[in-house]
């Protein structure tokens, strides 16, 4: 149970807390290029998303070698996969809104990168809430396993001593 905790759980919770944060930094990178108008940072934009699409393949490639597979969490890595497709178009169409220049276009894709953005974060965020949970469970459970091991230990002891 410990070595679960200590190496599964944790895992998981990095690589969420990771993506979540890869997500904030793609935010932030797109939103610099926009207010300081900087085709240059296009390529950083592109690399972060790779990076973030990378991340999401690793966490996918993790859970399913795990012991952490549920089928709620199958359903939210899926969910997750095509959250990155959505990501990806919508971070397509608002690179091109900047390349032309066009405020109106660049407004529009804004909205819609802000919105995937912000249904990608909450699908992280329940991943870490289910991990959490597991976490939280897999203490209990080592906590009432120790309070049994100890009474027997006592009752041991108190037979030997007898």
């Amino acid at each position: 149970m410990i070595n679960f905790i200590e190496t599964e759980q944790i895992k998981l919770l990095d690589y969420a807390n990771k993506l979540n944060h890869d997500i904030e930094m793609n935010q932030a990178n797109i939103l610099q290029t926009i207010i300081l108008k900087d085709n240059f940072s296009i390529d950083t934009i592109h690399k972060s998303f790779k990076e973030l699409s990378e991340l999401t393949v690793q966490l996918e490639t993790f859970i399913h070698s795990s012991q952490l597979r549920t089928d709620e969490i199958d359903t939210l890595i899926y969910t997750i996969r095509k959250r990155i497709i959505s990501y990806s178009a919508v971070e397509t169409s608002l690179i091109s809104a900047i390349k032309s220049k066009d405020i109106e276009d660049i407004q529009d894709a804004t909205i819609g990168f802000n919105a995937v953005t912000i249904t990608f974060a909450k699908d992280i965020k329940h991943l870490i809430f289910i991990s959490n949970n597991i976490l939280h469970t897999n203490l209990v459970q080592l906590k009432i396993s120790n309070g049994e091991s100890s009474t027997q230990l006592l009752f041991s002891f108190l037979t030997a001593f007898i």
